[in-house]
């Protein structure tokens, strides 16, 4: 009898871990869903295949300067903006194959509409009519990189120079408020983005253009862009 009882408990505890393994098996399941979910919510391309967990708005280097880049563009490091006064300081390194020179990029302010939905049809004001860009100036040249051109999926790595430009982006004269300060800088084909003050958005015309939707967002309006452009939207 003794053996038995035996038994049924050791029979007790196996159901009773059984149990608890399929519960602990659908939690982990369920919570890595929502994660992995919550992640693609913070991300420029949320459908970016494969997924990453190593992305620019997790980085702490861009959560700095996307803080530092608010304060200079409307005194708001954690939602940032371009408001008049706005003074904003930015940089970017380009590298290029042996045997080639790097022309000096082309930037440009964009006359974009932000978000989607009602709020995109009636913004009237933009950055792009009171932003004032100055002659990119190079501040710093490497006589000897190693860097990685990205064609697709693809990554090669090169070897190659590099240089840094460093340019100004000033609010002209008195108007209002803007949300947001798109910018791209746009290169010839074979140089590529190695360093930037902050990550750039999105890769443009085959690696040509770097695009930022906002190189004003603060880190709040930076990390979660999504959230903030949602609720904006909704109050409109």
């Amino acid at each position: 009898m003794e053996e038995v009882a035996k038994f049924q408990a050791r029979r007790r505890w196996a159901k009773v871990a059984w149990v608890y393994s399929a519960l602990l098996l659908i939690a982990t399941v369920m919570l890595g869903t929502f994660v992995v979910a919550f992640l693609a919510s913070l991300k420029d391309n949320p459908l970016e295949q494969p997924f990453k967990f190593n992305f620019a708005q997790v980085q702490p280097s861009n959560w700095s300067a996307a803080y530092d880049l608010g304060k200079q563009g409307n005194n708001a490091p954690m939602f940032g903006g371009f408001a008049p006064g706005a003074e904003i300081e930015f940089e970017v390194t380009y590298a290029v194959e042996e045997g080639k020179e790097l022309a000096t990029p082309i930037i440009e302010v964009p006359r974009r509409r932000p978000g989607t939905g009602m709020a995109a049809a009636i913004t009237t004001e933009f950055a792009s009519d009171y932003a004032t860009v100055s002659e990119p100036v190079l501040v710093d040249e490497g006589k000897q990189v190693t860097f990685i051109e990205k064609r697709g999926r693809r990554e090669t790595q090169k070897q190659g120079h590099s240089k840094t430009w460093k340019f100004t982006i000033k609010y002209q004269g008195d108007g209002p408020e803007v949300a947001t300060l798109p910018v791209t800088v746009e290169v010839p084909r074979g140089q590529v983005l190695v360093d930037s003050t902050l990550a750039p958005s999105r890769m443009e015309r085959r690696g040509r253009v770097a695009a930022w939707d906002n190189a004003a967002p603060g880190v709040i309006g930076y990390v979660f862009k999504s959230y903030v452009r949602v609720y904006t939207e909704s109050v409109s």
